[in-house]
């Protein structure tokens, strides 16, 4: 039983590890531009900056980024799928 906890604690720990840059990733795109350069480490901003999420979406076309990335998924996938039918 004591196996089991001790495994429990160090996969919980390994997780919260691995999570920890995508957290800090998605409060800093809420951040003003001197929260997420000062020195001080926060992992909350102080003042929400819920028009960062917009501003990000009108800067670069992210529409055709999404397109792109999901044509070049789908030819690849159809690809192999079609090569490793007729290998098989």
């Amino acid at each position: 039983m004591m196996r089991k906890l001790l495994l429990y604690v160090l996969l919980s720990a390994g997780a919260a590890v691995c999570a920890f840059p995508f957290v800090w990733m998605l409060t800093t795109a809420f951040k003003t531009y001197q929260e997420s350069v000062s020195p001080t480490l926060s992992l909350f901003p102080e003042k929400w900056q819920w028009g960062n999420l917009g501003a990000t979406f009108h800067a670069a076309p992210f529409a055709t980024y999404f397109y792109n990335s999901f044509l070049v998924a789908v030819i690849v996938t159809t690809a192999v799928i079609l090569t490793s039918l007729m290998a098989g």
